[in-house]
């Protein structure tokens, strides 16, 4: 249930805040209200809702929805004075409240950009508006202000970097010109090259990974291991691939680690796909995504991707991890359905009310949504799908 001060930004405190359902309504009023609404510092908690509830009053698009909520049996209804609405969004009963229309141009404009992704799309706008709030006109406002919207142009930019600028100067910072860089395509940003909608790693890591020799101690592995780990979204089947080094780091293991055939190539294979690590790109969540799903009997491993205007396929992420000892003594279908399930929970800030095509080279994953699974595991899993 959120808890909000009452002086919080309304712009970064629904951009923090829009995705997470609330049953709380007096959280839902504060989270747009303005600093006119409030009247300064001097309008309270209460005075908020009543400015509130007489926007909801005074608004013609809402008179049908009060004649609705007057009545029972429907999703409509009044809770201490204000309109609410209630829906089922992904088997969860969300309370949401009806927004008056001097309200609904900040909530769209907010829930339209996220830093991570740009502008969305139509359906992901309103996915995330309906887990807080709802008016009777949504599907059509959302479609006007995004058909409305325009990429952001070098002039806008301008703009930010001016506006960081003021800001600093403000407060008092200062800034070394020397060691700044402004308008770069690219960027080093924590070890990866970042910019124009790419990633990838950077070469100065990747030359250090090249000259590492072969870990003799179990300290010396668990630093290679976490060196590699950190570029582990650039390889595939990555907790696959070391797992023989992984199972040197038991407690059973001596320090002096017993160096095997398979420790060897497993210690070699990572060190060629750390070395040639692919360029992964930035997500375009209006368009649909394609998940690649395979499961073997000790790891699961994914792939996110999506395809550009002329068809080529590119990815986005690769995800693996090591099934524990009960996972592994699993039927193949509910190794396969898990890995799925993992796939749609490690990338839900992306997929999530997107089109989405699941790809796997097991066929009885297809039966899972049209009949009925057997096993309590894989019919809860069902339902989560």
């Amino acid at each position: 249930m959120h808890k909000f001060e009452s002086k919080l930004d309304c712009y970064d405190t629904v951009k923090e805040e829009l995705e997470v359902p609330s049953m709380d309504i007096e959280a839902s009023i504060e989270l747009i209200a303005t600093e006119s609404d409030r009247d300064g510092s001097t309008q309270d908690s209460e005075e908020t809702r009543t400015s509130f509830i007489e926007s909801q009053m005074s608004d013609p698009t809402l008179s049908d929805a009060w004649e609705m909520a007057r009545t029972e049996g429907n999703a409509y209804a009044i809770k201490d004075g204000v309109l609410t609405h209630t829906e089922n969004i992904c088997g969860e009963e969300v309370k949401q409240v009806v927004l008056p229309k001097c309200k609904r141009d900040k909530v769209l404009g907010v829930a339209h950009e996220i830093p991570s992704a740009g502008h969305l799309g139509e359906q992901r706008t309103k996915q995330r508006i309906k887990y807080t709030f709802l008016w009777p006109e949504i599907k059509k406002d959302d479609r006007e202000f995004c058909q409305t919207c325009k990429p952001q142009s070098w002039s806008d930019h301008l703009l930010h970097v001016d506006s960081v600028f003021r800001k600093w100067r403000e407060v008092g910072l200062t800034v070394n010109l020397e060691k700044c860089a402004f308008g770069q395509n690219q960027v080093k940003f924590l070890g990866h090259i970042v910019g124009s909608g790419q990633h990838s790693s950077d070469p100065e890591k990747t030359e250090v990974l090249r000259n590492l020799s072969r870990p003799s101690t179990e300290k010396e592995l668990r630093s290679f291991l976490g060196l590699a780990s950190y570029y582990r979204d650039y390889i595939p089947n990555f907790s696959e691939i070391v797992l023989p080094l992984t199972d040197l780091t038991r407690r059973k293991v001596s320090n002096i680690l017993p160096w095997s055939i398979e420790a060897e190539e497993a210690f070699v294979k990572i060190k060629d796909e750390l070395i040639r690590m692919p360029t992964l790109h930035t997500p375009d969540v209006s368009r649909p995504f394609r998940l690649y799903t395979d499961a073997s009997a000790t790891a699961i491993g994914v792939c996110l991707a999506q395809h550009d205007d002329v068809g080529k396929e590119f990815p986005i992420a690769f995800c693996s991890k090591k099934l524990t000892p009960t996972q592994m003594k699993w039927s193949t279908i509910e190794r396969e359905a898990f890995c799925v399930l993992e796939a749609l929970k490690k990338f839900d800030t992306w997929v999530f009310g997107g089109k989405i095509q699941v790809v796997s080279d097991y066929n009885p994953l297809t039966h899972l949504t049209s009949s009925a699974p057997h096993g309590a595991k894989l019919s809860r899993w069902t339902l989560a799908l």
